[in-house]
């Protein structure tokens, strides 16, 4: 004849228990309190942004962070005539951004972001010359000065999302225009 045992004679719980598990020997009813305080979710920062492109120098296919223009200008050569990735990152910083992971490649990506229009700025290249670039670094740079101000439920928008070191846009756009892109 098999051995029949109680449902409630061996009970198992994946909590920690203060109660001695020997007063779970004997069947019935047992009522074990546990703390329902939420657990807590840790805050990591929203503000890191990364870059990939072509730079003069530093290391391919790893992700280095830095925290200035000045530490891509010494990791990765700074400014080139020849990649928009060091204006992407010196945008960013200018506008806000306080930590960008860069990536070193051989060739440009097909797989970017693109942010319309295209801005106006002076290239330190070209004897401070008005240049245009895609505006991509310095949005980055104005999420991250948003997400870091006000939070990421606020949305980058009104006085404090003005964009620095920008002199003008690729074209104008009116208010009609801007409703419907937006």
């Amino acid at each position: 004849m098999p051995k029949r045992t109680s449902r409630f004679s061996k009970r198992k719980t994946s909590l920690k228990s203060s109660v001695d598990p020997l007063a779970y020997s004997q069947p019935g009813v047992y009522v074990e309190e546990v703390s329902s305080l939420p657990r807590t979710i840790e805050g990591v920062p929203t503000s890191t942004t990364a870059f990939v492109g072509k730079a003069t120098s530093g290391p391919f296919n790893e992700p280095t962070t830095l925290r200035s223009f000045g530490e891509f200008e010494i990791e990765f050569g700074g400014l080139s005539l020849d990649s928009f990735l060091g204006y992407s990152v010196m945008q960013f910083f200018e506008n806000g951004g306080t930590r960008a992971i860069v990536v070193r490649i051989g060739t440009n990506s097909k797989n970017a972001t693109v942010y319309f229009p295209r801005i106006h700025q002076s290239d330190p290249l070209r004897a401070n010359q008005i240049s245009t670039f895609a505006p991509s670094g310095a949005m980055a740079g104005i999420y991250a000065r948003i997400d870091e101000a006000r939070g990421v439920w606020k949305a980058p928008t009104g006085l404090q999302a003005n964009l620095t070191g920008v002199s003008g846009f690729d074209i104008a756009i009116s208010s009609t225009e801007n409703r419907r892109l937006s």
